[in-house]
């Protein structure tokens, strides 16, 4: 067994049992992790030293392990001494395991079939955070036991890369985080980054228990699943699959089934590779998806010809009712938002009773929004342009909006099939009419606007110093940087497009905290009345107040940044006087000496 020397970046904990050969900074007890797993009561904690450690692991109690870089983000940590654990069967959590933390980890070296980690039909609660993952064989599979409303898991801050993908060998998708065959019930997978993952899986894929059945349950359904802040990046790299050759797709970011009140929100999916033909499909909706809500995701596809950005369809089960899409900036895939039944000849029903709404989808290589299957969606409020053939399709037929079987209704773009799913639009400005920044503070503030063809952005007169305007041909412009004069600065700010021009009256406030800009001493002679007057900057203009005062003093606010001190003091001293100047940045305070001779 191979430790690492020298001294770890982080202590272990108080009362943790410590694991790895002996250096200055880690004198453990035991050499291998397994003994000490072995050795471990249940609900210990064990800590890990840096080093390389090939073991393959099995636990049957919930124990919290935490390797010498625990607590500190996966995604952003620079070189350091790691702790690596790089056997071939990976870490195995058995009946017994009933909860379990892992944290701080390098994984690699993982040769089956399922994952690094396996957490499968044995508990819940569980807690894998801050660990790099290769996920060449799978990364973490998972679930929560069946268990209804359990304490909650949580998988985050954690780096999941791929070394080799290994599919045909191993006969796993690649797929980093997993949840199968059961429920992933008040499950948190945030904050994580999928680097440049290549087979035909997911970066994340969860489905419930069995077929799922066509209505949801609290046992075959994954409830209360959070998928949030995390980021996916693929660079486009050729995938050659050692069984089937090159041209296997890349993955999914998330490939979602059997699930009720899944919230997707705020993750970030950027195709680095112009005009990739393998990128999949980032957020994969396949069936049996109940009041799942898609909202403020950011995707980016560089011309991705193979995938949609969001595509909701019953490939695979009946489908769900209430799906939100709302708020999502989506660029330059075959399809920005893909309505679609079964494509597998499941014979399951067409999606129903869904919302599509406040979109901005850019630049399809075919069609903006396109419904081929499904009714009683509601289409509102999005902004679907420069796509290649129409920027709205609906191809369903019923008594709805230009003969659909679904409500389109103030969409903005420049074609639609059939006419009248969207139009043109005079520009709007939405966002506020107000920003307040401070001195020193780096700042941004993001004007929005509705209109079609999508408006451009000006303003009339120059931004405080240290401000610049963008427009960001998206209909959206920047107002950032770091303003270094204080001051309210009146702007009129301009949207327009063919159609016509919008004006809004925009006021910014640059404030600035106060600071002292008087004498911190004066000296007066006893029994002598005397006047020191205060002096500060800021904005908006402080108030002062000082304590505690002299004997026959008064302190005065004067206003406009000033306060006089004044009065007689019998007794001669030195006294010390507190002087606070606050606005609505801040506080600030000088200590004031009153030298009485």
């Amino acid at each position: 067994m191979a430790g690492a020397s020298g001294i770890d970046p982080i202590q272990p904990p108080p009362g943790a049992t410590i694991v790895g050969v002996a250096s200055a900074s880690c004198a453990s007890t035991f050499t291998t992790i397994q003994a000490a797993i072995d050795a471990a009561s249940p609900a210990a904690t064990l800590y890990v030293c840096a080093g390389t450690y090939p073991e393959s692991l099995t636990i049957d109690k919930p124990l919290t392990l935490l390797g010498a870089q625990y607590g500190v983000d996966a995604r952003t940590r620079s070189a350091a001494p790691e702790t690596t654990i790089t056997g071939a069967g990976g870490i195995h959590y058995t009946a017994g395991a009933t909860t379990g933390t892992l944290s701080g980890f390098t994984l690699s070296g993982y040769s089956g079939g399922t994952g690094e980690v396996v957490a499968s039909n044995v508990g819940s609660g569980w807690t894998f955070t801050d660990d790099i993952i290769d996920v060449s064989n799978g990364g973490i599979y998972v679930n929560t036991d069946g268990i209804v409303n359990p304490s909650p898991s949580n998988i985050a801050d954690n780096a999941f890369v791929q070394a080799t993908p290994s599919w045909a060998s191993s006969g796993d998708f690649g797929q980093a985080v997993l949840v199968w065959a059961n429920t992933a019930n008040n499950l948190s997978i945030s904050n994580n980054s999928f680097t440049n993952l290549s087979g035909p899986g997911a970066g994340i894929n969860t489905t419930g228990d069995g077929s799922c059945g066509a209505a949801p349950n609290t046992t075959d359904f994954a409830n209360n699943l959070t998928i949030t802040g995390n980021s996916f990046t693929d660079d486009g790299a050729p995938f050659l699959d050692p069984a089937h050759g090159a041209g296997f797709i890349e993955e999914n970011f998330l490939a979602l089934f059997c699930t009720t009140g899944a919230h997707i929100s705020n993750n970030d999916v950027t195709i680095t590779d112009s005009n990739d033909p393998n990128a999949y499909t980032p957020i994969y909706i396949g069936g049996g998806d109940w009041n799942t809500a898609v909202t403020g995701n950011v995707l980016t596809g560089n011309g991705a010809s193979g995938a949609s950005g969001i595509i909701f369809n019953s490939d695979f089960y009946a489908p769900g009712t209430g799906a939100t899409i709302s708020q999502n900036k989506i660029s330059g895939f075959f399809y920005g938002i893909h309505v679609r039944g079964s494509a597998y000849g499941g014979g399951f029903a067409d999606p129903t009773d869904f919302t599509i709404s406040g979109n901005s989808v850019l630049g399809s290589l075919a069609d903006g929004i396109r419904i081929d299957a499904g009714s009683g969606g509601t289409i509102s409020d999005n902004t679907s342009a420069t796509s290649a053939t129409d920027d709205c399709y609906d191809g369903t037929t019923g008594s709805e909006t230009a003969g659909t079987a679904n409500i389109w209704t103030s969409n903005w773009g420049a074609t639609s099939a059939p006419t009248g799913l969207c139009s043109r639009l005079l520009p709007t400005i939405t966002s506020a009419k107000s920003a307040t920044a401070i001195t020193g503070v780096p700042f941004s503030f993001t004007v929005t606007t509705l209109g079609y063809p999508l408006p451009t952005l000006k303003k009339s007169r120059r931004l405080p110093a240290g401000l610049s305007f963008t427009d960001n041909l998206d209909g959206t412009a920047t107002i950032a940087g770091t303003p270094s004069v204080a001051g309210t600065r009146k702007l009129a700010l301009k949207a327009s497009n063919s159609e016509g021009r919008a004006v809004q009256n925009f006021t910014l406030v640059v404030d600035e905290a106060p600071t002292f800009t008087s004498a911190a001493t004066k000296t007066v002679r006893a029994g002598h009345f005397f006047t020191v007057t205060i002096k500060t900057a800021g904005y908006p203009k402080p108030s002062i107040v000082g304590s505690p005062l002299p004997s026959g003093t008064i302190l005065t606010d004067m206003g406009n940044g000033k306060a006089k001190l004044s009065g007689a003091v019998a007794t001669a001293g030195v006294y010390g006087i507190t002087l606070t100047a606050t606005n609505a940045v801040t506080s600030s305070a000088q200590n004031f000496v009153l030298t009485v001779s």
